[in-house]
């Protein structure tokens, strides 16, 4: 009779020892280079101009959060296949009552409702890491992405971070601005992603959740400005 062989331990992902391979070591820095490039870029070259139409003025004037069927360009360029959509909503405050909500990221779950918790990796005057964790409709998800602020332009911009762990997007990307107008502001919400697999209804519960996290983030300024 043969002996019986003793079992094989399983083989770690990643390289040896769980650590990821050489080749995907030197990939990353050149990732997030290419990242931080790519977003300021996007800052020094401005936001695409998202004007509401003379129909979505009227929505807004009648206190409606407007929202637009399609994704934002990135880097300036359409993207086939993307999902997303831009959204406005008037405020009638400054604009430095909603900044000052926009920029307390770990409190984004008190304005978008799908969100479970936001958690601040790194963070500077004018950047920021965030790992972002939720649930749309019967999708849980979890993503990291990178910020670029603007504070003397009332503006952010963020994109995915390739370089971690990110189960719901392929790519996501967009941002806020704030403008100014005669008696409030008008708010612009732009986002677009590339889904990482088939989720069928997200485009419907992500128009939902947008449509209340404006409605939210506008009574919460002016709770905050009154």
């Amino acid at each position: 009779m043969s002996r019986s062989r003793r079992p094989r331990a399983p083989k770690q992902c990643g390289g040896v020892g769980g650590r990821r391979p050489k080749a995907v070591e030197r990939a990353v820095p050149i990732a997030l280079l290419a990242l931080a490039v790519g977003l300021r870029v996007a800052l020094a070259a401005g936001i695409p101009p998202m004007a509401p139409s003379a129909d979505e003025r009227q929505q807004l004037a009648r206190g409606e959060v407007v929202y637009r069927v399609g994704a934002p360009p990135r880097d300036g360029a359409t993207v086939p296949g993307a999902r997303g959509g831009v959204a406005f909503v008037r405020v009638p405050t400054g604009p430095e009552p909603v900044w000052s909500i926009l920029i307390q990221p770990r409190r984004y779950p008190e304005i978008f409702s799908g969100l479970r918790s936001v958690e601040v990796l790194e963070q500077s005057e004018t950047t920021w890491l965030l790992k972002t964790e939720g649930k749309f409709g019967p999708f849980d998800f979890h993503y990291h992405t990178r910020y670029a602020l603007q504070p003397d332009r009332h503006s952010m911009t963020w994109r995915l971070d390739p370089t971690r762990n990110n189960d719901v997007f392929d790519d996501n990307w967009g941002w806020w601005q704030l403008v100014p107008e005669e008696g409030g502001t008008l708010v612009i919400y732009a986002m677009g992603s590339v889904p990482s697999s088939w989720q069928p209804l997200a485009g419907y519960f992500e128009r939902r959740g947008i449509l209340q996290a404006l409605a939210a983030l506008r009574d919460a300024a002016v709770r905050r400005g009154g």
